[in-house]
């Protein structure tokens, strides 16, 4: 009996002792900590949001003092992801996080972050609610130098923001130009363009049904191509700005401006190759910019200002340039326009608007006001503001910072919107997204995440021109390349039968802005 007996005993102190040294040597085990009462400091600021259910891991770096760490992420404690780490760098892994994110919508969920500095110390916990509403999977933003002379290479870039997975659209890199205002066709890359300036490869790029064109949207109203575009509902027609640039420069303060010199918004059929003129936005009164079309396609909304003068003097006369928000009917069968209406007056704001963009479901307008000018990202007076399409109702995001706000774009399922920001280091232009709930209450924004949190701290690159697609684009970078470069394919636009044209402003020729990040 005692034979048997000792070898299971033996058995049993042995396990126990083993599984005491283990738990000893266990350097994260936390069954002793000190709490405080205080919320970890972690960059970027991932705490109290409301995030989308398939977001990519939200990697942060603990700013507090540590010589390893511990997090925990749950939703439910009984499952709880934990991540031990030797360095204040948290990396999420994706497979787990996803799945907490999507099985959990609409509930929150929690971060505990623990540090050891000598003792183990536990902070507040955190959460981020998780969103009924995904967003948009891919994001189309350009990608450059923050540069006002020649860049060396300017690029195009999608990320796919459930993977981090990053591909090129285009890039500079083999033509000389300058690439910039992609747009698609309701939040659908299967039709989108964008716009090559100056050089061999200059022209509009329009890719449609798989087929590449190189349009020159040039006619004898418009000397200048278009600029800032909106694609109508049907897929057909584009909005597109006309626009006469002048860059110049502030001894303190913004130190980097940008004003038109004269505007109009013409129409672009692509398939007929004409460009169609409306008298109500091309006044020789005013100068129109920023196009955008309602989901339903019977409304234009876009921003105007009264002309310049001819004895405008820019060193004085600058900040009194003002856009009012406006808003043109538009019947989509009978392709006639209605009567134009003013939604704001920048006389009565004293502000001045930029950049409209309708939601989808055609409840919010979301534009940008700032002290004068419609070039809002180099004014630190810039913020965003959204209005009830219902009641005209105004109200100034919660979202916003001390930093300049703009160049702003929805989702498809009008939740979302992505803008950018200098709110991160008031140099560079960052991406920042928030969630816009049924109300349209915008909620603390934050910033793209990254693989490499740090990386934003050594990135000296700007991000613009954000745009939300639910596919990633069907086309490659050498397609628009080879379209781009091939001058004698190139289509030529003119003016639609029966166009009559009036004299339009004389504007001296001045210097232009070749990029703007």
């Amino acid at each position: 009996m005692k034979t048997k007996l000792l070898p299971i005993l033996f058995s049993f102190y042995f396990t126990q002792t083993l599984c005491a040294l283990l738990s000893c040597s266990n350097p994260y085990n936390i069954s002793n900590y000190e709490i405080k009462e205080t919320s970890p400091q972690i960059e970027p600021d991932y705490t109290n949001l409301v995030i989308p259910p398939n977001i990519a891991p939200m990697n942060f770096t603990i700013l507090e003092k540590g010589e390893k760490f511990l997090v925990k992420i749950y939703v439910d404690s009984n499952d709880v992801l934990r991540l031990p780490s030797r360095t204040p760098r948290i990396k999420i892994p994706p497979a787990p996080w996803l799945k907490i994110l999507n099985h959990n919508k609409g509930k929150t969920i929690y971060f505990e972050i623990f540090a050891y500095d000598g003792k183990w110390t536990k902070y507040k916990r955190f959460g981020n609610k998780i969103a009924p509403e995904p967003i948009d999977r891919y994001l189309v933003y350009r990608f450059l130098r923050p540069n006002y002379t020649v860049q060396k290479e300017m690029q195009i870039r999608q990320r796919d923001l459930q993977s981090d997975k990053e591909s090129l659209v285009m890039t500079t890199k083999t033509i000389a130009g300058c690439i910039n205002c992609h747009t698609f066709h309701q939040n659908d890359p299967d039709k989108m363009l964008f716009h090559i300036r100056w050089g061999a490869a200059a022209g509009t790029i329009i890719a449609k049904k798989k087929h590449i064109a190189k349009i020159d949207t040039r006619t004898d109203f418009n000397q200048s191509p278009g600029a800032y575009p909106s694609w109508h509902p049907n897929g057909i027609a584009v909005a597109f700005s006309v626009n006469k640039v002048q860059q110049f420069f502030h001894a303190a303060g913004n130190s980097r401006d940008v004003i038109d010199l004269t505007s109009d918004i013409i129409m672009y059929q692509t398939e007929s190759h004409t460009v169609v003129v409306e008298p109500q936005l091309t006044s020789r009164s005013y100068m129109e910019t920023f196009p955008d079309w309602s989901p339903d396609g019977r409304s234009l909304y876009f921003c105007r200002a009264p002309q310049l003068e001819a004895d405008f003097d820019l060193d004085q006369d600058y900040r009194t340039i003002k856009y009012d928000l406006m808003r043109l009917p538009y019947n989509p069968d009978t392709e006639e326009w209605g009567r134009l209406e003013t939604l704001v007056f920048a006389s009565e704001t004293g502000l001045s608007c930029s950049q409209p963009r309708v939601s989808p479901d055609g409840k919010f307008l979301l534009f940008c006001m700032a002290e004068y000018g419609n070039f809002p990202i180099f004014h630190s007076s810039a913020d965003l503001y959204i209005m009830s399409l219902e009641n005209n109702q105004i109200h100034r995001l919660g979202a916003n910072s001390d930093a300049p706000e703009g160049f702003h774009s929805w989702s498809s399922n009008s939740r979302w919107i992505v803008f950018t920001s200098k709110r991160d280091n008031t140099i560079f232009t960052r991406l920042y997204f928030s969630y816009v709930d049924q109300q349209g209450v915008a909620h603390k924004a934050f910033i793209l995440p990254l693989q490499e949190p740090e990386n934003y701290r050594t990135n000296f690159n700007a991000y613009s021109v954000p745009e939300l697609i639910k596919n990633p684009i069907p086309y490659r970078p050498q397609q628009f390349i080879d379209v781009a470069l091939d001058v004698e394919h190139a289509q030529r636009a003119q003016l639609a039968p029966g166009t009559v044209l009036s004299p339009q402003p004389e504007i001296a020729d001045s210097p232009s802005a070749t990029d703007f990040p």
